[in-house]
């Protein structure tokens, strides 16, 4: 049944499977503009679900920037006692941003309707929007900590990547209507050019209090970067259960180097050289000379410095039974594993 006002808070039962719910009261909050779903569509099977299993649900859609994560940052106050987001990552940040700044009092489940959902991906979510939502009503499922990332100086969460440099400025120059005409393929199209026009700069990371300087035309700190079921790779040892953040820098330049490193990353072979550096920390500064445009989670930020830290399971998400957070991905034999420190 659909409810458009709050009730009192209500216990949250672990039942068994397929007897009674697993959650009594859940917070939709969905973007209608993200993806290709069409949000009438999804939204009634969300209530014949919700109806057949006796579980309220409340359905909210968002109209702006920050309504996912107020809905979220209230939901265990209106008595929710799981938030369920049907979007794509940039509404799953917004509500998880929400649910830290409310003390985490209640999980998080995806329906990952968006055109990239790469983090229920990388959580083992199913792409299949009927399957992903069962694991909210009958489906095996489990609550497992994910790590984020904090930008102290901006206030602002992220859960995948945030850095500076080549992929800031495709952001910074790809146009708000040719990215409506043409969706990730603008992306593309302004990266080819861009990549003409590569230039190096002398990066300074500060790692955990430790030094370091690179050429560069790009540092990427990164948290989910591995999603074996889209095969989607960035580097080694790269696991958001592990507390640690990745850091990543790229000095490529030209084409011959560009498609070298290219090809390299296909082969996910992560040796590290001159074009490819792997360093790992808990907080980390990036400074530039020259400065260099930043980025997070895909929404421009400024220039440099930029700084970084971790929120080591800094969310509760809903996962799959079987998904191990424990367990992360075998490293690439192809790895000098003394660079990446």
């Amino acid at each position: 049944m659909a409810l458009q006002e709050p009730q009192a808070a209500l216990s949250h039962p672990q039942p068994q499977a397929g007897k009674s719910p697993k959650y009594s009261r859940v917070l939709v909050i969905m973007n209608p503009v993200s993806g290709q779903q069409d949000p009438e569509q999804v939204t009634q099977l969300i209530e014949t679900r919700a109806a057949q299993t006796g579980v309220e649900v409340v359905v909210r859609r968002t109209e702006g920037e920050g309504d996912a994560e107020r809905w979220a940052k209230g939901a265990a106050d209106e008595g929710f006692d799981l938030v369920l987001t049907s979007g794509g990552d940039g509404t799953v940040v917004e509500a998880i941003s929400g649910l830290i700044r409310d003390r985490n009092r209640v999980p998080l489940a995806q329906l990952p309707s968006g055109t990239a959902s790469q983090i229920a991906l990388a959580l083992g979510v199913s792409k299949n929007v009927e399957e992903a939502l069962e694991l909210v009503f009958d489906a095996p499922s489990k609550v497992v900590n994910l790590d984020v990332g904090y930008l102290p100086g901006a206030d602002r969460y992220f859960a995948l990547i945030t850095g500076a440099g080549f992929d800031a400025r495709i952001i910074e120059q790809s146009p708000r209507e040719l990215k409506r005409r043409l969706g990730f393929l603008a992306y593309v199209l302004v990266g080819l050019r861009e990549s003409l026009r590569l230039k190096r700069s002398t990066v300074t990371l500060t790692l955990d209090g430790k030094v370091r300087r690179v050429r560069a035309h790009t540092a990427m700190v990164v948290n989910i970067g591995r999603i074996d079921n889209a095969n989607i790779s960035i580097g080694p040892d790269i696991w958001h259960h592990d507390g640690i953040l990745n850091i990543v820098t790229i000095g490529s330049v030209g084409l011959r180097d560009n498609l070298r490193l290219a090809y390299k990353l296909l082969r996910r072979d992560y040796t590290t050289d001159r074009d490819l550096r792997y360093f790992k920390a808990k907080k980390v500064r990036i400074t530039a000379r020259p400065g260099m445009p930043t980025q997070i989670d895909g929404d421009e930020l400024g220039d440099t410095p930029l700084e970084v830290e971790v929120v080591p399971g800094g969310v509760r998400v809903l996962v799959p039974e079987g998904y191990d957070p424990e367990t992360p991905p075998d490293a690439p034999v192809n790895v000098i594993p003394n660079e990446k420190r």
